[in-house]
C-alpha cells in the first residue's frame, strides 16, 4: 500500500466514521461466521501485480540516488533489491484489502502526525509464519502475517511500525548497506572459515575477525535501542498509547507461545477411542537437537545477536515513557483488529504449510482447531500434513518437513516437534485416519476430505474404506476420486 509524500489524511467526519465503524463491525461478524466452518487462503501478489511492482521500482530508484557511487555498495544494494522483487514475483506477499488497509492506516497515522522526511512510504504483509517486521529500504516496510496474528490492539502494531519508521529516519538501512559493502563481511567470513577448516589461520587473525564482527553487531544493537526510543515519540505524537510498547515487546519475546492458553487440550485432536494418545509420544528428544551452542568456529553466538534482549529493551524503554493520562485518539475498531488477527492466524498456518515447516504449521493449526473445531480448511491442512509425514517417515525426506534441530523453538513447539519424531509410521497412519474419519471432522460436502481419507486409507491398506470412499465421491461429485487435485 502506497503513501505519497503529499498524502495527508483528512479528519473524518462523525457520520463517515460511524459508517466506517458499522462496515468494519459487519466485516468482523461475517468473517467470524465464515471462519467457523471454512477458510479460503488469501491471494498473493505476483508478477501480475503491476501497480505494486511499478511503485517499488520507483521507490528503489529514488533510494538508489542517495547511495554512494561506490561499486561495492551499488552491488550490495542491487542484490538486496533483486531479492525483494523476487519475493514479490514468487508470491511472498499477501494481496488482501483488509490486511493491507489495516496496516497502512496505522502507518498513515504515524507519518501524518510526525515530521518525517518527504518520500513515498509503503507497507506490505509478508506471508511468513515467523513474527517479524522490517524496514527494507527507503520507505519500504513489511510486517509478517504471523506478527499480525499476535497483536491484540492497534497500539501494539503502531509501536512496531514506528520502530521501523525510526530506522528509516535514521538511515540505518542505508548505513548498514554501506558498512557491509566496505567490510565485505560475507566474503571475509567465507575466507576465514575456509582457513579454519584447512588449518591455515593463526590466533591473531581469528581475534581480529572476532573484533570486527563484534563491533558491527554492537552497532546494530545500539540502533535497535535508538529506534525504540524514537518509536515512543512517534506514538506519542500520533496519540497512540505508548505504554503498549511493552506488550508489543512481550509479543516479540513470546512469539511462539500460544496466544490463548490451551494446555493439554492442544493435543486432543490426536486422541481417539480406537487409538488413544500415548504419553511417550511427547518424550523429549536428545538434547543435542535442542541445545543452544555458546560458540562457533570464530565467535560467541551471544555476541553476534543484532537485537538486544527484550528484557534489556524493556528496561531502557521504561525511561522514555510519560504519564499514561495523556489523551489518546480513537483507533480502528477493536472488533476489526480482532478479525484481522484471526485472518492472519489462518494465513500463518498457510504460510508455514507452503514453506513445508510442518511442525510449525501443525502447531498453529492445532491452536486454531481449538477455536474452530468445525473448520473444514483446518481439518484438511492437518490431515494433508499428517499424510505427507506418513509417506516421508523412515525416509530421508522427513527432515525436509520437520525441523531436526530446535534451539529456537518455544516449549510447546518443541513438544509438537518431539511428537512428530517419536511417532512411528504406523502410529502416524492411525492418527491421520482416525482424525479425519470422525463425525466431528469429516465433512460430506468437502471434496478434499474425501480425497485425503481415501489416500490415507489406501496407504494404510484399508481396502473397504477405499472402495466406499471412491463410490461415495463419484455419487456426490460425479467424477472419479483419482481425478481430484488437492491444493
Amino acid at each position: 500500500m502506497l503513501l505519497k509524500p503529499s498524502h495527508v489524511m483528512k479528519p473524518m467526519s462523525l457520520f463517515r466514521y460511524s459508517v466506517l465503524t458499522t462496515v468494519l463491525v459487519l466485516l468482523h461478524i461475517v468473517s467470524n461466521g465464515q471462519l467457523k466452518h471454512n477458510y479460503h487462503p488469501r491471494q498473493l501478489h505476483s508478477e501480475l501485480s503491476r501497480d505494486l511492482i511499478d511503485g517499488l521500482v520507483v521507490q528503489f530508484n529514488e533510494e538508489n540516488k542517495n547511495m554512494p557511487r561506490d561499486r561495492a555498495v551499488r552491488q550490495v544494494n542491487f542484490d538486496r533489491r533483486m531479492f525483494f522483487m523476487d519475493k514479490v514475483f514468487q508470491g511472498g506477499f499477501i494481496k488482501d484489502d483488509s490486511l493491507e488497509n489495516y496496516v497502512t492506516n496505522v502507518l498513515t497515522r504515524l507519518v501524518d502526525n510526525n515530521s518525517m522526511q518527504p518520500f513515498t512510504r509503503r507497507v506490505l504483509v509478508l506471508s511468513s509464519p515467523h513474527v517479524n517486521a522490517v524496514c527494507y529500504g527507503q520507505g519500504i516496510y513489511a510486517v509478517t502475517v504471523s506478527l499480525l496474528s499476535r497483536i491484540e490492539n492497534e497500539n501494539q502494531l503502531a509501536f512496531i511500525l514506528a520502530h521501523e519508521l525510526a530506522h528509516d529516519e535514521f538511515g540505518d538501512v542505508r548505513n548498514r548497506i554501506v558498512q557491509e559493502a566496505n567490510l565485505e563481511l560475507e566474503d571475509r567470513a567465507r575466507e576465514q572459515t575456509f582457513k579454519v577448516m584447512s588449518g591455515r589461520i593463526d590466533t591473531k587473525e581469528i581475534e581480529n575477525f572476532r573484533k570486527l564482527i563484534y563491533a558491527h553487531c554492537a552497532h546494530s544493537r545500539q540502533n535497535e535501542i535508538r529506534a525504540d526510543s524514537m518509536a515512543v515519540v512517534f506514538m506519542r505524537n500520533a496519540k497512540y498509547d505508548e505504554h503498549e510498547a511493552f506488550s508489543a515487546l512481550t509479543i516479540l519475546q513470546s512469539s511462539q507461545s500460544p496466544k490463548r492458553e490451551i494446555g493439554p487440550a492442544l493435543f486432543l485432536p490426536f486422541h481417539s477411542v480406537n487409538h488413544p494418545f500415548q504419553d511417550y509420544w511427547l518424550n523429549d528428544r536428545l538434547t543435542v537437537y535442542s541445545k543452544k551452542y555458546m560458540s562457533t568456529f570464530l565467535y560467541s553466538a551471544d555476541s553476534i545477536e543484532s537485537h538486544p534482549s527484550i528484557v534489556v529493551r524493556k528496561k531502557i524503554l521504561s525511561t522514555y515513557l510519560v504519564d499514561q493520562r495523556t489523551p489518546k485518539a480513537e483507533t480502528q475498531p477493536l472488533m476489526f483488529a480482532n478479525a484481522i488477527a484471526e485472518i492472519a492466524a489462518f494465513e500463518t498456518v498457510e504460510s508455514a504449510y507452503k514453506n513445508k515447516e510442518y511442525d510449525l504449521a501443525i502447531y498453529y493449526a492445532l491452536q486454531l482447531y481449538n477455536r474452530y473445531p468445525q473448520n473444514a480448511y483446518i481439518v484438511s491442512r492437518i490431515s494433508k500434513m499428517l499424510s505427507d509425514l506418513y509417506e516421508a517417515k523412515n525416509s530421508g525426506k522427513f527432515g525436509k518437513y520437520v525441523a531436526k534441530y530446535t534451539p529456537n523453538h518455544g516449549e510447546e513447539l518443541k513438544l509438537i516437534n518431539s511428537l512428530l519424531y517419536n511417532l512411528s509410521q504406523k502410529e502416524l497412519g492411525e492418527i491421520t485416519f482416525n482424525f479425519l474419519n470422525s463425525n466431528s471432522n469429516f465433512s460430506a460436502n468437502e471434496q478434499g476430505h474425501y480425497y485425503l481419507l481415501w489416500k490415507i486409507s489406501s496407504l494404510t491398506k484399508r481396502n473397504d474404506f477405499v472402495a466406499k470412499l471412491s463410490d461415495g465421491y463419484r455419487a456426490k461429485f460425479g467424477a472419479g476420486i483419482n481425478s481430484y487435485e488437492y491444493h
